[in-house]
């Protein structure tokens, strides 16, 4: 997929479609809030078209699909794609589709062609592929003391007594993957959509206005083999009354680049540039925090 139509697709599912909105309307603003904390981010690089901001019935923050941007457990990491298949059909189709009868050695030869263009792009993704499972090591090479995880919630913590509220940080979700605590379900036009079936007895309530779960994810992507990696940075919102658990709704907030200067056309050039290119990732997260902060505050913030 070239990087138009990743661009269009992230267009669509992040623009056209309706984003989930937290509406606070007959909530008081919150005075106090329990944020429900994280595991250490895993700055990963990969490879494939990942919309985690992208709305619907399935969510991918709170879900296992984001598993492996959090070192916790051993979540399974992406697969290696058979480019080489899918660039050889292309090519035969190509020639089927012909408005002319095409010789059988031209058939024979466009089959050659898209097979050995395939088997190229495939050795070099399977290469990329292996090197990238040690990105985070990579950037802990250059920072040993590299930690998003930190940075975001010292930030959001601050962000939040901006805006006068009182807030604690429960440590009970440091050791796992983030997961809904309570049920959670929101009206749509076609009906109702269950995000949690979580038993609302397994996590107790709090003495707060708000329970806030967040899943801040940030990471190296390349839609494809043949495009650039770019920053994919992204936080997803859960709040829940804290006293009742009832909850209260979902958002979505996510980075948008400026222009194209942290954008890598190779992984080994995307490694060459970690002095920048780390800072310049957790730059993009931090940048997401007074958005996440005035949306748990109940200021709503809409991204179209």
């Amino acid at each position: 997929m070239t990087f138009i139509r990743w661009a269009l697709l992230a267009l669509m599912l992040g623009g056209c479609v309706t984003q989930p909105v937290i509406d606070m309307k007959g909530v008081a603003p919150p005075k106090s809030a329990v944020i429900v904390d994280v595991p250490k981010l895993h700055p990963a690089a990969t490879v494939g078209v990942t919309v985690p901001w992208a709305p619907g019935d399935k969510w991918f923050h709170f879900s296992e699909r984001a598993d492996y941007y959090f070192l916790a457990g051993s979540p399974q990491g992406p697969q290696r794609v058979d480019y080489a298949q899918g660039i050889n059909e292309q090519a035969m189709q190509q020639v089927y589709n012909s408005p002319k009868p095409v010789p059988m050695g031209q058939m024979a030869g466009a089959a050659f062609a898209g097979a050995a263009v395939g088997a190229i792009i495939q050795a070099s993704a399977d290469e990329t592929f292996r090197k990238s499972q040690s990105f985070a090591a990579e950037i802990l090479k250059v920072y040993p003391d590299f930690d998003l995880r930190a940075d975001f919630m010292d930030a959001l913590q601050k962000a939040l007594r901006g805006h006068g509220v009182t807030v604690s940080v429960s440590s009970s979700g440091a050791d796992a993957a983030p997961r809904l605590r309570w049920p959670a379900a929101e009206r749509t036009q076609d009906g109702t959509n269950v995000l949690s079936t979580a038993g609302a007895d397994g996590f107790p309530a709090v003495d707060a206005d708000l329970l806030v779960q967040v899943s801040p994810l940030a990471f190296f992507n390349a839609p494809g083999p043949l495009n650039a990696y770019r920053r994919n940075v992204s936080v997803g919102i859960a709040l829940y009354d804290g006293r009742t658990k009832r909850f209260l709704g979902r958002q979505n907030v996510w980075f948008v680049a400026g222009d194209g200067r942290f954008e890598y056309s190779t992984y080994d050039g995307l490694v060459a540039d970690l002095r920048a290119a780390a800072p310049a990732l957790r730059q993009a997260l931090l940048s997401l925090v007074p958005d996440v902060a005035e949306i748990i505050a109940g200021k709503p913030v809409v991204r179209r």
